[in-house]
């Protein structure tokens, strides 16, 4: 889970994942995809708040910097896609 914390910035990298409030990452050496396994792992091993993958990419889209849309719906639903595309990596 490391790699994701490394992208957060300064103040949220130490936060429990149950304290989310608002995410922002640093994507300038990193990549997209990692972020989203990652998240999908806490997610598959019960770490995070959120009971659906939905939820999940509503609070992202919410309150993150993940993705870039500007529309709500569009950047929700590029979030879920990507978080269930890394599914199949962690399982």
């Amino acid at each position: 889970m490391e790699s994701w914390r490394d992208m957060m910035c300064e103040e949220l990298q130490w936060l429990p994942v149950e304290e989310w409030e608002h995410l922002t990452f640093d994507f300038k050496n990193h990549k997209k995809h990692d972020v989203y396994r990652e998240l999908m792992r806490a997610f598959n091993k019960k770490w995070t708040r959120f009971r659906s993958v939905k939820e999940m990419a509503r609070f992202l889209a919410n309150y993150s910097n993940i993705a870039e849309n500007e529309d709500f719906d569009i950047r929700t639903e590029t979030i879920r896609h990507n978080l269930n595309r890394q599914m199949k990596y962690i399982t």
